[in-house]
């Protein structure tokens, strides 16, 4: 009490003395980080979008549940839409003002925010847009997911290796840089395996009708066929592939990855194979621990969209939980940046020196009952 009133007596020293006590209590004060989440909600990959989100929104509860930081989350739907995306992007750096951006889903997309970001010197953090240009724009740029390298890689070897094929199709769609990209890898990567491609075939973004590309494909009978794409193509494809007698099978990408592909194609999807993420038949405990958690929220398994989701949310939840002082958004990137064996509901994650993921990637085959695990794939 002496050392109080001595202290009053002299008012700077007075108020010095209460900002050390407030400065002391604001330390136990949780932080706060403010999140924009830019996925697509609606569109073409809408579902994607909103897998996603059941994923992060899954880790942000857990996160807010144990006390030690506060969560202001922003959700803006970038439409699929690279103008749309611009656009928000640069609302919520600007105005908004977050401190970190999850998102977008298709490489395209991500593309034309990425700069935005990077700009800004905020941290955008995807979780499958896997085009390789996306982290060249800068050290704010990262993501979580494999390249479209390693999927069409394992894809082109298990295709020569574990089904035996020695002829391919390729079925691209020529409006799309993933499927575009995904096609000119396999090709390469197949033929050193010495494999043969016979032929290629594409299609627009718009495209409904593919019997044209089917009459070719059945003429030529490949082993297989590789069509790297989104779900909802895919699904028409393949229906359409097996009313016109095309009996190749079918390989996919990770774009196939979604309950809404098992509904629209029926089944079509019996004796196809894809590559994914994920899948909730892991047995890795932490994994299952994520399954149990995500069952009892949604009432749903998780897909691998979603799955990606809660992992992204951990590592930028962990970053900013890392910070020594408040959240800002360039101490919170090289926390973002440093992670290195984060174990994860997909795994094992590493980002290297260029910010790229080094995990796992699964092998499914699409049966009646839904997706199959084939295999696991370690980088």
């Amino acid at each position: 009490m002496k050392l109080f009133n001595c202290i009053k007596k002299n008012s700077l020293f007075f108020w010095l003395f209460i900002a050390f006590l407030g400065g002391k209590n604001s330390e136990a004060a949780p932080k706060t980080l403010k999140l924009g989440i830019m996925l697509s909600t609606s569109g073409p990959v809408a579902a994607t979008g909103q897998e996603t989100i059941q994923g992060i929104q899954l880790a942000i509860e857990e996160v807010l549940a144990q006390g030690d930081l506060r969560i202001e989350t922003i959700y803006e739907d970038d439409k699929s839409d690279v103008y749309e995306a611009a656009k928000l992007a640069k609302k919520l750096v600007n105005v908004v003002k977050v401190q970190a951006i999850i998102g977008s889903v298709l490489s395209s997309v991500t593309n034309s925010i990425a700069p935005i970001s990077e700009a800004a010197r905020v941290p955008l953090l995807t979780t499958i847009s896997k085009n390789f240009n996306i982290t060249q724009k800068g050290k704010y740029v990262s993501r979580i997911c494999y390249l479209d390298e390693q999927q069409s890689v394992a894809m082109a070897k298990f295709a020569f290796q574990d089904l035996g094929a020695r002829t391919a199709a390729l079925l691209i769609e020529n409006t799309s840089d993933y499927s575009q990209e995904l096609a000119q890898s396999f090709r390469d990567n197949f033929k050193k395996l010495g494999g043969e491609i016979l032929l290629e075939v594409s299609y627009s973004n718009l495209d409904q009708d593919y019997t044209a590309q089917m009459q070719k494909i059945r003429a030529r009978r490949p082993d297989i066929v590789y069509a790297p794409g989104y779900f909802s193509h895919a699904s028409s494809i393949l229906k359409q592939a097996r009313a016109l007698g095309v009996r190749s099978k079918f390989l996919g990408s990770d774009g196939w990855s979604s309950p809404k592909f098992y509904e629209q194609a029926g089944d079509a999807v019996i004796g196809n194979y894809y590559v994914d993420h994920y899948h909730y038949l892991d047995t890795d405990p932490k994994s299952q621990e994520f399954v149990k958690r995500f069952r009892k929220k949604w009432n749903a398994y998780p897909t691998a969209n979603a799955a990606l989701g809660y992992d992204a949310a951990y590592i930028v939840l962990d970053a900013a939980r890392r910070i020594k002082g408040p959240v800002a958004s360039t101490p919170l990137m090289e926390e973002i940046n440093r992670t290195k064996d984060f174990i994860g509901a997909t795994g094992t994650i590493t980002l290297d020196e260029n910010r790229n993921a080094i995990k796992p990637l699964v092998i499914l085959e699409g049966r009646k009952d839904g997706p199959g695990f084939v295999k696991r794939i370690n980088p």
